[in-house]
C-alpha cells in the first residue's frame, strides 16, 4: 500500500514539473515573439493583438528586456 502512494506522490509530482515546464516554455516563447516584432518596429498595440496579451504586459517584456540587455 505504501509503495503505491509513493508511485502516485512520484506521478503527480512528475506530472506537475512537465505543467511548470510547458508554461515557462510558452511565456519565454511568446517574450520572444513580443521582443522579435518590438525589433523590427512593429508597435506595442499590434503585438498585443497578435499575441493576446494586453499593451501594459507587452510593454512591461519590452522594458524588462531592454534592462537586461544593458
Amino acid at each position: 500500500m505504501e509503495l503505491q502512494h509513493r508511485k502516485k506522490d512520484w506521478v503527480y509530482i512528475q506530472k506537475s514539473s512537465i505543467d511548470l515546464a510547458k508554461r515557462q516554455g510558452l511565456e519565454q516563447g511568446i517574450e520572444q515573439v513580443v521582443m522579435n516584432s518590438y525589433r523590427a518596429g512593429v508597435k506595442a498595440e499590434l503585438i498585443a493583438q497578435i499575441t493576446g496579451l494586453g499593451e501594459e504586459q507587452v510593454k512591461e517584456i519590452i522594458r524588462r528586456n531592454q534592462r537586461d540587455e544593458k
